[in-house]
């Protein structure tokens, strides 16, 4: 195989060499002359104070970063559901991969950094190679040379335990394995995030298509040449990169190291509309918190949206009842009925109100009771309807009573 060579001078100057030849992956397609890797990664981030750039407690992240299937969506939550985790789709090439993460950056809406003195941040690496495979210690140590032992400087506080006892995580997966030991900080820039990857494929090629591995057990710009397909301004611009993490480091919105100000300029205009929505979702959210304390002596909870108009008649037809519910061990549910189903009841009887079959809704806990009411009372927004609620609140209280 060609390769930079060294001069015998310098070939002298080194200490231990390492000599292994990689082991042949058998399923390779047939025809394949040399096993060639696909890239995936999900980079795990802390969520940044917009003005101070300080990394924020689990508790404050914003409902945005919790879609349904957060756990495996491209923006959501890493399992502990402590840290941001980005998912790009799988790419042929470090770089390609670089840019699907690129794409998930520009719709974030808020700023996440990679230091990981918070929270423990990694910046995990996927290799496909057709098939599940647990790369075997000679190349996991490869793996460790190029990439583990330098980088490890750039683990945050969150994460020392790697640096200082050398973990080497790794998880076999379907389509090959994830190397799980790389620092969240290798994010810091596009360039330099590709560089990482491409360290950990182009091993891993090398390895399985049976390649003979000589390199010096502190690789140099020869190694990385020969067997990560580095230019010398690659190397020299790897190595510059691999400024130790400290207590002290500064925190970066990453977005403003990856993309371009028109780049930003659009992100900046997505983040101001999202955040103004979870601002009123928020508000929302306070209010009914706000509601349900009006009812809470009468063991009375307020599900889906009521104005206080609404809440308040509730407090006052319930006034009395929560001694009789807590009793019985207790606990009454009034939930919102949506607006399309018009004039309906769910669990109780009211005049010119159709009732909804039992059962269409779900009661997991029988120590509520639960009933529901259209829209136009919960929302009482005239005098009919205010005295609509009443009635049908009423209705509610007598049907409990003789109940308990």
């Amino acid at each position: 195989m060609m390769g930079f060579k060294a001069s015998n001078a310098e070939r002298a100057e080194q200490s231990t060499r390492f000599i292994m030849r990689g082991a042949e992956l058998k399923a390779l397609p047939a025809g394949t002359e040399r096993a060639k890797v696909k890239y995936g990664s999900d980079p795990e981030f802390e969520l940044l104070d917009s003005d101070t750039l300080t990394p924020l407690c689990a508790a404050a992240i914003p409902d945005y970063f919790r879609p349904r299937n957060w756990t495996s969506s491209p923006i959501g939550l890493d399992g502990e559901g402590n840290q941001i985790e980005l998912r790009p789709a799988a790419a042929n090439t470090p770089e390609e991969l670089a840019d699907k993460i690129k794409e998930l950056l520009k719709t974030c809406p808020y700023p996440l950094g990679f230091t990981g003195n918070r929270y423990a941040c990694g910046c995990h690496i996927h290799v496909g190679v057709g098939q599940s495979y647990m790369p075997p210690e000679d190349l996991l140590n490869l793996f460790h040379l190029f990439l583990g032992k330098p980088a490890k400087v750039l683990n945050g506080q969150a994460r020392r335990d790697y640096a200082r006892l050398d973990y080497r995580p790794l998880e076999v997966k379907p389509h090959g394995f994830e190397y799980r030991s790389a620092p969240a900080a290798i994010i810091q820039t596009p360039r330099f995030f590709a560089l990482c990857a491409r360290i950990i494929g182009r091993l891993t090629e090398h390895y399985i298509s049976g390649d003979v591995i000589e390199v010096n057990d502190t690789p140099d710009f020869e190694d990385y040449f020969n067997f990560c397909g580095f230019s010398l301004d690659d190397y020299k611009y790897f190595l510059e990169h691999l400024t130790p993490i400290t207590p002290a480091s500064p925190n970066f919105d990453t977005a403003r190291l990856w993309l371009n100000e028109e780049e930003l300029a659009e992100r900046d205009g997505t983040a101001a509309a999202i955040k103004q929505q979870d601002a009123e979702r928020a508000e929302r959210a306070e209010q009914q918190m706000r509601l349900n304390e009006l009812t809470a002596n009468e063991r009375t909870q307020l599900g889906d949206t009521w104005q206080p108009a609404a809440a308040a008649i509730v407090a006052e037809v319930f006034a009395g009842l929560g001694e009789r519910l807590e009793r019985a061990g207790l606990i009454v549910s009034l939930f919102g009925l949506d607006i399309s189903r018009g004039d309906v009841t769910y669990n109780y009887n009211a005049p010119e109100f159709n009732e909804l079959p039992a059962g269409t809704f779900a009661n997991r806990d029988a120590q509520y009771l639960r009933f529901g009411l259209a829209y136009r009372l919960r929302q009482c927004e005239d005098a009919e309807n205010a005295n609509a609620l009443r009635e049908h609140l009423t209705i509610i209280r007598e049907q409990i009573e003789r109940r308990f």
